[in-house]
């Protein structure tokens, strides 16, 4: 092989490896979204995983009322959907994101962490300062993630409300 060749298969080599490292990833098996406010009394997490067929979602929540964390199984077609999401936000592109504003005193950050089941996985964190697009994501996210929260948080309720019931 000449000296060319060896060199124009490198590039091309290159080449693969770098769109290989930047295609999109294949199917969500775990998530976790987690909202830190900087006094903490209205931070809260999310966390999605794959158990078998079934789709396990936790939320915990700091803010009044105080719910705790609750985990629940729920509709599995929740994972196609978050899927879809991702890929309109191309969030496969905040892998790495790390950033803060060190002029604001006060504010909230978030960090995301995604693991796929082609073994990839996606983690960004932010305080004050977010990834290209991470608004839009995090809006739609939340509006997905919103009715699993009230029937975690209606379970929740539930159970307090026959726990009393059952004290009395």
């Amino acid at each position: 092989m000449t000296k060319r060749t060896i060199i124009s298969l490198l590039v091309m080599f290159s080449a693969f490896s770098l769109l290989a490292q930047t295609a999109e990833p294949e199917h969500i098996t775990s998530f976790e979204y987690r909202y830190r406010a900087t006094i903490g009394g209205d931070s809260y997490f999310y966390q999605l995983h794959k158990e078998g067929d079934k789709a396990v979602f936790t939320l915990f929540e700091m803010r009044e009322p105080f719910v705790g964390e609750i985990t629940d199984t729920v509709a599995a077609e929740i994972f196609p959907a978050l899927e879809e999401i991702c890929t309109k936000h191309n969030v496969w592109k905040f892998a790495g994101f790390s950033g803060s504003d060190p002029l604001i005193d006060d504010g909230c950050g978030f960090a995301l962490y995604i693991r796929f089941d082609n073994g990839k996985s996606i983690s960004a964190d932010g305080m004050n300062s977010y990834p290209d697009g991470y608004r839009e994501f995090s809006r739609d996210m939340h509006q997905l993630f919103e009715p699993y929260c009230e029937q975690l948080r209606a379970t929740k309720s539930n159970d307090s409300v026959n726990k009393k019931k059952l004290k009395h």
